[in-house]
């Protein structure tokens, strides 16, 4: 599905935000999954996170992405589908995404300057 929002400066910082939160938690979850008992409590926090990457996004349907998250592979592909719209969006607008996100250096022009006191 090609995403052919217009964001702004804002929500460009948002997404990038939202987007590095989504990778993080993957691989904590990741790690949090060998441990007995916490599956579930990592999916639910996955999916809290995913349905944030999703309304920063402004997709009509972020609520199923965070419950189709829970469904094991279903929820890899949910991922998958999910960073790569948040990936062409911060593209779009000359950002370069690593495996971890936005690269910083990338969204310094989009911070609003401070005024001088």
């Amino acid at each position: 599905m090609k995403n052919k929002m217009e964001y702004t400066d804002a929500d460009i910082l948002e997404i990038a935000k939202k987007q590095q939160m989504v990778l993080w938690a993957f691989f904590f979850c990741l790690f949090i999954f060998t441990v007995p008992n916490t599956k579930g409590v990592a999916s639910i926090i996955f999916a809290i996170f995913i349905y944030q990457l999703a309304k920063a996004l402004r997709s009509p349907i972020a609520w199923l992405y965070a419950i189709l998250t829970i469904i094991p592979i279903v929820g890899f592909i949910t991922l998958i589908s999910i960073d790569s719209q948040a990936t062409a969006a911060l593209r779009k607008h000359g950002i370069r995404v690593g495996i971890m996100g936005a690269k910083k250096s990338d969204l310094s022009k989009f911070y609003e300057p401070k005024p001088a006191a």
